[in-house]
């Protein structure tokens, strides 16, 4: 695009770096796609190239905040417009041309393989509908050290724009029917919920992940939760039955929900899954230290998880920056997939997808641009047994660890 609109004006690359206050290189970089242009860069060169701002903004993928906010509060209807409006000129997630093949892996098992490459890279190597679940818990963009020359510490406008790109082509190696999950803050959810609805994806559910203890921030409400969003392309083709322990006192064995005097009527193996996945903490002292309760009682997860908050104690945590406890991708994985499916995970950090779907049973694709050894480490464990049969944000339970233990009764799957 940049380069097409250099060359109808007849302007060299140094001239246009000079012009916008910018080097050579990084201009080149850009020209070629391996970095993305600020929205400050890119107002910059429409002036230097004597073309609307907006149009070279929307060339770029940055949509006006009127846009946004329209696709923010009504993404269905302002996707079906554009879809309609366009329809001749969408690709539907389809990339043109073959693909590179992709790169040897760093860390292979007989069912999944493990890249150490820049998450893009890896994916435009990837054949279409490759995968038919893919999880995604990318940088938040909080400035967090995930290794050398790794930035997590973007302006807004590049991360979201960088964000639609692996986003699209992770629509893209997703298989009809296929389920994608993101992980991350609300403010960067509701705008990867815009660009998944403009790719033709369906939504099915905003799941809510509660984050225990945070602080008060002035002038806000104290954040309470991360967000997972749900997607499918299409009817999903997997929706598994998964069930977690149902809530008990930690010192008397009773429930903690009232249940309206329909108790004795609930399945015995649980209730069904909802979109807040929610247990209060000391649900793991009671699963863990012995106390009180009642074996066999299980509940459907459901759209509020609080059971699952990341890994915050050192003592468990395989890296210093962030990691998801097991139980929730291994939630996930049994759920949203059957055995023998591919699971795919673009930044796959300490492995816990990869773990998962290994675990359960499930072909795996992962990818890291950082420190591989937490993953490789992890999936040796488990290969090799050393894995505890009960697992929680809190660390593994003490005692006999075995092969193939869960914090999850499936049907199916």
């Amino acid at each position: 695009m940049l380069r097409d609109l250099r060359l109808k004006r007849n302007v060299g690359l140094k001239t246009l770096a000079k012009a916008v206050g910018v080097t050579h290189s990084h201009l080149s970089r850009v020209e070629r796609g391996e970095v993305r242009a600020s929205t400050e860069l890119i107002d910059r060169l429409a002036k230097a190239l004597d073309v609307p701002g907006e149009q070279l903004r929307l060339q770029a993928g940055i949509l006006p905040s009127d846009i946004q906010y329209v696709f923010a509060r009504h993404p269905q209807e302002a996707a079906l417009v554009v879809r309609e409006s366009f329809a001749p000129y969408l690709v539907h997630g389809q990339r043109a041309g073959k693909t590179k093949p992709p790169r040897k892996p760093a860390f292979k098992t007989d069912l999944g393989s493990l890249y150490r490459t820049d998450c893009l890279e890896l994916l435009r190597s990837l054949p279409d509908g490759a995968a038919q679940l893919v999880f995604a818990d990318p940088p938040f963009n909080l400035g967090k050290h995930y290794g050398k020359g790794i930035s997590d510490r973007r302006k807004d406008g590049e991360y979201l724009s960088w964000s639609r790109d692996w986003l699209t082509e992770c629509v893209r190696v997703l298989s009809p029917g296929g389920a994608l999950f993101v992980f991350n803050l609300p403010k960067w959810l509701i705008h990867y919920g815009m660009t998944l609805e403009l790719q033709g994806m369906t939504f099915r559910h905003w799941i809510a992940c509660r984050m225990p203890k945070s602080l008060p921030i002035p002038g806000r409400l104290s954040p309470a939760h991360y967000g997972l969003l749900y997607y499918t392309k299409g009817k999903p083709r997997a929706f598994n039955k998964v069930y977690v322990p149902i809530p008990t006192c930690r010192h008397c064995g009773g429930d903690l929900r009232d249940y309206g005097g329909h108790r004795k009527y609930l399945n015995p193996k649980g209730l069904n899954l909802m979109d807040v996945w929610d247990a209060p903490e000391d649900v793991w002292d009671t699963l863990e230290d012995g106390a009180p309760h009642r074996p066999g009682l299980w509940r459907e997860a459901d759209e509020i998880w609080d059971d699952i908050p990341p890994v915050r104690h050192s003592k468990y945590k395989l890296r210093g920056s962030n990691e998801l406890a097991p139980i929730m991708l291994e939630r996930i994985v049994a759920f949203a997939s059957n055995k023998g499916d591919c699971v795919f995970d673009p930044f796959a950090g300490t492995g816990t997808t990869l773990y998962a779907a290994e675990k359960l049973g499930r072909r795996w694709i992962g990818c890291e641009i950082g420190d591989i050894q937490p993953a490789v480490r992890r999936i040796k464990d488990l290969l090799s047994g050393r894995h505890a049969d009960w697992e929680s944000a809190r660390g593994p339970r003490s005692g006999a660890r075995v092969a193939g233990g869960s914090q999850l009764n499936l049907l199916g799957g």
